[in-house]
């Protein structure tokens, strides 16, 4: 979890682990280099999958948190968001105004970059590898774990991956379920007001029901791309909701924390 001045580390139990500073393990005699700004879209960290805490920074900078000292991996642009992590720990990498949309290795090796130089949605991968990116040119791309594009989506997009390994793509224009190579194979308009953070994810529970926020509440859509319900708040959610059981969401709302049942 991101503090304004700290990584606070939460065991499964609930408990605090520890408290992390921003200081990175980079020492020039007895001077520690503090990390810029943390990532300031909404997101905590990700997670590598032997465990190790990832963050980005507004500055560029991509960290990772070893042998209880933060490691600058790299800079890859601007306002760097939350990288995606592959099955072998390397970093799905949105780099911004810098490298572009980039795979890179723990230890700062680049495995490889692509075309998509303004990628700055937030980073997803599937069960297949293939990741999704969305790009501030007005579109969304997919590759395949080495690098290779298999397709295009002509909407700027955040994105999910469906029970069928296939995508949910929103955008604040249009909600769509995607083949795994972004073909469309249905679509609806949606309006979403401009105070909801740009990074956001929708969500897919395992039966296919998707959820998305807007600045009335929550919608639930099927599987077929119509909408079941509606949860409409009276302020605006803040940060995100998330599944916490079989048909039960969590969010907070000024700050209180409310549980939902479908």
């Amino acid at each position: 979890m991101v503090l304004p001045d700290a990584l606070l580390i939460v065991d499964k139990f609930g408990d605090i682990h520890r408290k992390e500073n921003w200081l990175a393990s980079d020492k020039t005699g007895d001077v520690l280099a503090t990390i810029a700004a943390p990532d300031d879209s909404g997101f905590s960290p990700n997670l590598t999958y032997n465990g190790l805490p990832v963050l980005s920074a507004v500055a560029g900078d991509v960290y990772v948190f070893k042998q209880n000292l933060w490691h600058e991996i790299g800079v890859y642009g601007l306002d760097v968001v939350t990288p995606a992590v592959y099955p072998d720990n390397s970093l799905a990498i949105a780099g911004y105004a810098g490298t572009g949309f980039c795979r890179v290795s723990l230890d700062g090796k680049t495995q490889w970059t692509t075309q998509i130089k303004r990628a700055d949605k937030l980073p997803t991968i599937n069960n297949e590898h293939i990741a999704a990116i969305g790009s501030a040119d007005g579109f969304s791309a997919f590759f395949r774990s080495d690098g290779e594009q298999i397709g295009e989506y002509k909407q700027w997009a955040t994105f999910a991956e469906y029970i069928d390994g296939g995508w949910i793509a929103l955008s604040k224009q249009r909600l769509a379920r995607l083949t795994k190579d972004g073909r469309e194979i249905w679509g609806c308009d949606i309006h979403r007001s401009g105070n909801l953070t740009f990074v956001e994810q929708p969500i897919v529970d395992r039966d296919g029901f998707i959820f998305v926020r807007n600045q009335e509440g929550y919608q639930c859509y099927a599987p077929q791309g119509h909408i079941t319900f509606e949860v409409k708040l009276p302020a605006i959610p803040q940060g995100l909701m998330s599944i916490i059981a079989p048909h039960t969401m969590a969010y907070v709302i000024e700050n209180e924390l409310f549980i939902g049942y479908n």
